[in-house]
């Protein structure tokens, strides 16, 4: 027996004591069973929305029109969907209707995959019609029912499989697999949104090498990606979502800002690929002048991420780095134009021209990044007079 928290028995005893039926449904089942604790739970029912609504103080109606009534307790939301069956799926994605049914093992049979596709409550245990439990023990993904149905009705179904196979480390079925090969071309329907947020969480699992199934089934062939070279070196990276990204780029042999452009990614990413991308133009394996020309653009995080990078990637021995590193911390040594002993007021005060400074200043810094010894205001004045 697996003990519910008591805000999620109160939801449940509530509907229960109302002449209806309740479970603790889907991911929350699967992680109980898996053991571990599960971040949220939600709830199937055959009670109707309406009905929810009526029963409980404080209720958000967050897509009432598919049956799921969202009830705040305890500060805690937990989603209450009424057991339906989905209508005529449209553009490989999501159903045009639903129709509410009164039994659990129809609204059961509609979901993905079998680990999926169970339900619990106290009193009647864990209701598995579809070998879920069986799965979850022989570290399975598999689809309920026909997996090249499941795959047709919704396409990210595919990139789900991939991602559950990749952070439970689970084998897909063959069939499964098969339905995933078979359908793979189907992705090209789903919104650039929906693939990137799946892609970025295959890619920070434990098992990132997972999404050579769908790079090299052909599955991104209408974002640009081929095929993904050495996927497994991507598990060897800190587990950074940006610098993860960064890498799978690198091994799909494509462009990181037109995949950026492609996904729609957020304008942080796209900075932080260009940064890197900078860094790989400066060096691979950089001396102490090319580090401080990357601390131009890079913050220390990122030259964090690019060191971690080029140890993987290029076999770089970083240890000369963050030796390197320390003396510029330590020294106080410049990196940067506003460390330079002079700036622009001083440079007016000797009578350049405003539209001048910034050239002088970079010049300066380029100088006194081969040589931090020079980074005094007699020796850079010694400079200037010599331009």
């Amino acid at each position: 027996m697996y003990i519910l928290p008591e805000y999620v028995r109160n939801i449940i005893n509530t509907i229960e004591n109302n002449c209806h039926e309740a479970y603790v449904v889907g991911g929350s089942v699967r992680d109980m069973l898996l053991g571990k604790t599960p971040n949220d739970y939600d709830i199937t029912t055959s009670c109707l929305p309406g009905g929810i609504c009526d029963l409980f103080e404080k209720t958000i109606e967050t897509g009432i029109k598919h049956g799921t009534v969202t009830i705040v307790a305890d500060g805690n939301n937990v989603e209450v969907t009424t057991y339906r069956q989905d209508g005529e799926y449209i553009n490989h994605r999501s159903p045009k209707d639903v129709n509410f049914v009164s039994n659990l093992e129809a609204d059961l049979s509609r979901r993905d995959f079998t680990i999926n596709a169970m339900a619990y409550n106290e009193k009647d245990g864990v209701i598995d019609l579809f070998g879920g439990e069986n799965d979850l023990k022989n570290k399975i993904i598999r689809t309920v029912g026909n997996a090249d149905s499941r795959f047709k009705e919704d396409a990210l179904r595919i990139l789900r499989a991939v991602r559950f196979a990749a952070r439970l480390d689970f084998n897909i079925e063959q069939n499964t697999l098969n339905g995933i090969y078979n359908n793979v071309n189907l992705l090209k329907d789903i919104s650039s949104e929906r693939i990137f947020s799946e892609l970025i969480q295959i890619l920070t699992t434990d098992n990132p090498q997972y999404i050579s199934l769908i790079c090299n089934g052909g599955g991104f062939k209408h974002i640009g990606i081929k095929n993904i070279a050495s996927p497994a070196l991507l598990s060897r990276l800190n587990n950074n979502k940006n610098l993860r990204y960064y890498a799978f780029c690198k091994l799909c042999d494509v462009d990181c800002e037109s995949l950026c452009k492609a996904l729609k990614t957020d304008n942080s990413l796209k900075k932080y690929c260009s940064n890197l991308e900078y860094a790989e133009y400066i060096s691979k394996k950089p001396n102490k002048v090319q580090l401080k020309q990357i601390l131009r653009k890079l913050s220390y995080g990122e030259l964090n991420d690019y060191l971690n990078y080029i140890a993987i990637f290029y076999q770089a021995d970083i240890s000369n780095c963050e030796t390197y590193l320390k003396e510029i911390v330590q020294n106080d040594e410049a990196y940067l134009i506003k460390h330079l002993a002079v700036d622009g007021s001083y440079l007016l005060e000797l009578g350049f021209r405003e539209n001048a400074i910034g050239e002088i200043l970079e010049k300066l810094l380029f100088e006194v990044i081969k040589d931090n010894s020079l980074n005094t205001k007699e020796r850079l004045t010694d400079i200037i007079k010599n331009m």
